[in-house]
Parts: structure tokens; sequence; C-alpha cells
């Protein structure tokens, strides 16, 4: 596949909120600490974002490897994490 990347540099205030909002997110549940910041590797619309000058990063719960697979799924858990780490990234990037 000859999908192009895009990049976020880690340094990136995105980055920061992101990866805060995942850690507070995760406060007292099995997911609970800071997460890596790293290449996604696979092909996603944050490519286009970044080309538009919209800087764009992935989270999401569950595993790569079962991601639009058969059989698809993952934990509630961290279907509930990743709801929460959306809204809280969300209110902080926005400023609210």
């Amino acid at each position: 596949m000859r999908y192009p990347g895009s990049r976020v540099d880690a340094t990136h205030p995105l980055c920061a909120a992101v990866t805060d909002a995942r850690e507070l997110a995760a406060v007292d549940t099995p997911l609970a600490g800071r997460p890596p910041v790293a290449a996604f590797p696979s092909a996603a619309d944050s490519t286009w974002l970044c080309a538009a000058g919209v800087p764009a990063v992935g989270l999401g719960p569950g595993e790569l490897a079962m991601a639009h697979a058969y059989d698809e799924r993952c934990a509630v858990d961290e279907i509930v994490c990743a709801a929460r780490a959306y809204a809280l990234a969300a209110m902080d990037w926005c400023g609210s």
C-alpha cells in the first residue's frame, strides 16, 4: 500500500492535550498510566488534515490488529476510556 503519511511533532501542543486527556481518562482503571506517543502504522484521515495544515493525531481503543478485522472487538473499559479521553481532549484543546 502506498498511502501518504502525515506527521505532527511529538512536542506539538495537540499531542500534549491528547496524551494528558488519555492519562486523566484512565485514572483508577487497568489502563492507567501515561500513553506512548508513537507512529500509527496504517492509513488514516490525518493525512488529509495535516496536508491542509490542520494538526491531527490518532487515539482509539483496542488493539490495532483487531481493527476492521473479522469479529472486530475490544474491551468495554477501553471504549469508555477512549470516550472520556476524546471529551477531555476536546475541552482542553478548545479552552473549555
